[in-house]
Order: C-alpha cells, then structure tokens, then sequence
C-alpha cells in the first residue's frame, strides 16, 4: 500500500499542471470591435513619426506605431520622421495590423501601419534611421525584424 501510495504520488507530481495565462492577465477590453482592418483606413492627421489619427468606425481615434519610437517634438530628427509617416500615408492606401493588445493605458490604438504590399511605415521609420526599436509585451510580433532593421541602420551609421 506504501508503494503505491508513493507511485501515485510522484505520478501526480510529474504531471504538469497548467493555467491559461488569459485567465491571470487581459489588457483592458477595446473600445471599439476592431480586429485587422481590411479597408483602407483614413488617416485625418500625423501626429509625429510615431503616432497618427484615423477614421475609424465614424469616429477619429488616436493611433500608436508598434515597435517603433521617434523623436518627440523638439528633439532632432523629430520634422524629418514626421514627414516620413506623412509622406507614407499620402502616397499609400493604408491598413491596420493589430498586434496580441490592441489599445494602451491612453487609450491609444496599437497598430503596425502598412501599405497594400504589407510593409509597415513603422519597419521603414527604423530603416531609414528616423526611429528605434521599442517594443513592450506582449506585442512582439514584428520584433526580431524590427530588430535586424536596427542592426543594419547602426552597422551602416545611417542613424
């Protein structure tokens, strides 16, 4: 009885035990039902390099380029990566790329901003030197290429 006691045991300790992480932890619910959007979205504004307004659902929301951070206003570089995004959105149809968390603690969309082909102005923002890499989890879907695009700007001294 012993040993079998102990054989259960040791059988109940191997046995991996497992708790979805959604459960632990959700970021706060989206305000509006969005997933990728497969329209063109309307950008009404270029905030700076990293952050634009758009037309969404009738309303104009607040949208942050994930993985990517440019200069704020004020600091060098700050005019040129703004007129990057513009110049990316003017000459593009441009669709939305959510990411695993949709919106951050402002209430801003978190989204890849690409064109018809599927590139993103912000993997380009990088390669060009006009921003760098900042992700925060859990959105890493695009991290390890954001990345390399890093490294290749910084071995080529372009930014």
């Amino acid at each position: 009885m012993k040993n079998l006691l102990q054989a259960l045991i040791i059988t109940m300790l191997s046995v991996p035990i497992s708790v979805p992480v959604w459960t632990l932890a959700q970021p706060a619910p989206s305000p509006l039902p969005i997933t990728t959007v497969e329209a063109p979205v309307t950008i009404t504004e270029v905030v700076d390099g990293d952050t634009v307004k758009a037309l969404i659902n009738g309303s104009t929301q607040k949208l942050r380029l994930i993985g990517v951070d440019a200069p704020e206003k004020g600091q060098e570089w700050y005019k040129e990566s703004k007129q990057f995004t513009m110049n990316f959105v003017k000459k593009n149809k441009v669709y939305i790329e959510y990411d695993k968390q949709k919106t951050d603690l402002y209430g801003r969309f978190l989204v890849y901003l690409n064109d018809e082909d599927g590139m993103s102005v912000n993997g380009l923002l990088i390669q060009n030197g006009l921003a760098v890499t900042l992700f925060y989890a859990p959105n890493y879907k695009h991290r390890i290429e954001f990345l390399d695009y890093e490294s290749a700007v910084k071995s080529a001294h372009l930014g």
